[in-house]
This record gives structure tokens, sequence and C-alpha cells, in this order.
């Protein structure tokens, strides 16, 4: 970085100035024109609880202002404010990520919520009859099910799955032996 004094800063409207030396606090980097400020020193303040309140406050007063409003409307009208405002918006990784982890909680409660809801006798039993009324009130969706069924059955796989459950089932009930209606037992 080039060496600059103040004085000669000042006279060529810069905002900064470097002197080479280290402030206070050790940093050796620029230094604001205004009031000689490091620039180290103030990015370290601004990370604190209390440089963040004084950094808030002071845009708030500027975006008060006439000067502030007119820039914000400005470059919100602007095409790169539309832009980044949306992409902050929307392509944020954070953003999406927390978007996420919300959608996958709410989907996790819901499935807890599914699970014990549907596992009620009588809601099992509405459900059921729900079904069976249609079943037998709307002859489309009959025949939709029904080929879903000859469409599922007619895959080999599936077929041989079923006639051996079948067949499992017979020669249960011919031993005698009790017969879980879940098949998770």
């Amino acid at each position: 970085m080039k060496v600059i004094s103040r004085k000669r800063a000042k006279a060529k409207s810069q905002s900064w100035y470097f002197t080479g030396k280290m402030c206070l606090h050790g940093h050796i980097s620029k230094r604001w024109v205004s009031n000689s400020r490091c620039h180290e020193c103030v990015a370290v303040y601004r990370k604190t609880p209390q440089g963040r309140k004084v950094l808030l406050e002071a845009y708030a007063r500027f975006n008060a202002s006439p000067l502030g409003y007119e820039r914000n409307i400005r470059a919100r009208n602007s095409p790169r404010g539309k832009d980044s405002a949306y992409i902050r918006r929307t392509r944020n990784p954070l953003t999406i990520e927390c978007r996420r982890r919300v959608e996958r909680n709410r989907y996790e409660r819901r499935k807890v919520w599914r699970a014990e809801y549907l596992s009620r006798p009588d809601v099992a039993e509405r459900t059921r009859q729900r079904k069976r009324d249609r079943y037998r009130d709307d002859a489309e969706h009959r025949e939709k099910i029904k080929d879903r069924v000859r469409e599922r059955y007619h895959r080999p796989e599936v077929r041989n799955e079923v006639l051996g459950q079948q067949r499992a089932r017979r020669e249960d009930k011919r031993a005698g032996r009790a017969q879980c209606p879940d098949e998770r037992c």
C-alpha cells in the first residue's frame, strides 16, 4: 500500500490515508481521513454487540435522511438492486438451508402426527368406509383401481411375492398358527 499523509489525502478528497505506522492496538492498515481511526480497529469494533448497535443506528439515521431515502429508492428500482434483493432472498445458502431445515422438521412432525392419527381405530374405520363407499359409488374410480391391481399383479416379481404370501397364509392356516393381520408382529 502506498504511504500518503492525512493532509495530502484530504487535499485529494480521499476517504482514507496510510502512514505505515501501527495504531494503538498494533494494526498496520489504512486510516479514515474523517476521524483518523484505523480500518482494522473499526472492523473489530463493528463485530461487537455495541458496535453493531452503533452501526445500525447510523444506518437508520442515514436511511431516515432525504439523501438516504433517495439513494434507497434509486437502488431498489435499479435492475441491479432488484436482482440483488431477489438473489439475497432466494439464493442465499443460509436462507435456503434454513428453509430446508424448517421443511424437514415440518415434514417429520407431520409424518409422526399422521401415523398417530391414522392408527386410531375410529379414524381407520372411517377411512376404510370412505374408500369402500367411493369404490361402490364411483364407476370410473373402480375401473382405475382394478386396472392398477391388474397392472401390478401382472409384473412377475409382484405376482410371485403375492402368491408366496398367499401360500404362506394357507400353510399357517392348515398348521393352526396364529397369523398377525399386519405382518408386523
